[in-house]
């Protein structure tokens, strides 16, 4: 059963994740929106971050999102004013960045020790964090 749509959305969308009553969307070409879901019938966007690369995969953890960002690698987000999502960092990969995950990163806002970044070649890059 469909609740609601949103159609304001550009690019191809290629990644999600749901922290309370917020939706983390990247979309390849238009990078991070934050999307209010509280009302499932009237889901609204509150925020954008154009990552200015191929936005491919996210991870929220603590307030920062982190996009793999292909050519540029990791982006670091602070969303903590999901209506003013601003980069505060970046991990160059040194190749493309395609994917991005963290331990515990399923577990609400709990704090990650590594993430996993997985980039073209079959590489993988785990960074200590926190």
């Amino acid at each position: 059963m469909q609740a609601g749509h949103l159609w304001t959305l550009e690019g191809e969308l290629k990644s999600l994740v749901i922290r309370e009553s917020l939706l983390y969307i990247v979309s390849e070409t238009a990078g991070l929106y934050i999307v209010d879901v509280s009302d499932a019938e009237d889901p609204t966007e509150i925020g954008n971050y154009n990552t200015q690369g191929y936005a491919k995969d996210v991870v929220v953890i603590s307030g920062l999102a982190f996009v793999a960002d292909e050519r540029r690698g990791l982006r670091i987000i602070d969303v903590t004013i999901a209506e003013q999502p601003s980069e505060t960092g970046y991990y160059d990969t040194e190749g493309d960045a395609l994917g991005v995950a963290a331990d515990g990163a399923g577990l609400g806002d709990g704090v990650a020790d590594h993430l996993a970044l997985v980039g073209d070649e079959h590489d993988l890059v785990v960074v200590a964090y926190g």
